[in-house]
């Protein structure tokens, strides 16, 4: 049995649906085919006029805290889910507040309440001193770099895991309040 995604069935079989239609597109750098080629891309023949997408750009290619208006590519119209300020594409005090302590209950164990990796686990000599959040490497690391690694988790150059998945305990939102609260608080705290 051969499963096709939405995005193939409506190229295949459905551009009826959307014939004669003005349509707008919530997508993100993952909105791909089969082939890899991006929906904006196939769908702009179909009458694609507006995109709304992450931060980071409906391709991935804006930086943290950039805001988003238009497609290079495609010169369509970005309609930005975080907005285009940087209060909007901050983190508010409430979601700063939730990731300071979900970043307590499930982070501090080994990151330490600084994030420079001396957590409770480490001092006792029960896990390997992870990387400090606060370190030049980590801290240049992007958002979405910090939420793949808390999603899933790190393996050593022998495949055996460093640290955890936390994909099953924490919610995707939640995943990013702890993400904001290490860049907002750990991070750039520490800067000079």
């Amino acid at each position: 049995m051969t499963v096709q995604t939405g995005l193939a069935r409506l190229i295949d079989e459905g551009t009826d649906v959307v014939a004669g239609r003005r349509v707008g597109l919530v997508c993100n750098p993952t909105s791909v085919d089969a082939e890899l080629r991006h929906a904006i891309d196939l769908l702009r023949p179909l009458g694609l006029v507006a995109l709304f997408g992450p931060e980071h750009g409906v391709r991935g290619d804006a930086q943290d805290m950039i805001g988003v208006d238009h497609d290079a590519q495609s010169g369509l119209p970005v309609h930005s889910l975080y907005g285009h300020t940087a209060e909007s594409l901050s983190p508010t005090p409430a979601m700063l507040e939730d990731g300071r302590g979900l970043y307590t209950t499930y982070c501090l164990v080994c990151h330490g309440a600084a994030g420079k990796g001396d957590g409770p686990l480490v001092v006792a000599g029960k896990i390997p001193t992870p990387p400090a959040y606060t370190s030049e490497r980590v801290a240049a690391f992007p958002p979405g770099r910090i939420f793949h690694v808390v999603t899933m988790g790190t393996q050593d150059a022998t495949g055996k895991q460093k640290m955890p998945s936390y994909a099953a305990l924490l919610t995707p939102g939640e995943r990013w309040k702890v993400v904001g609260y290490v860049a907002a608080k750990l991070q750039r705290s520490a800067t000079p």
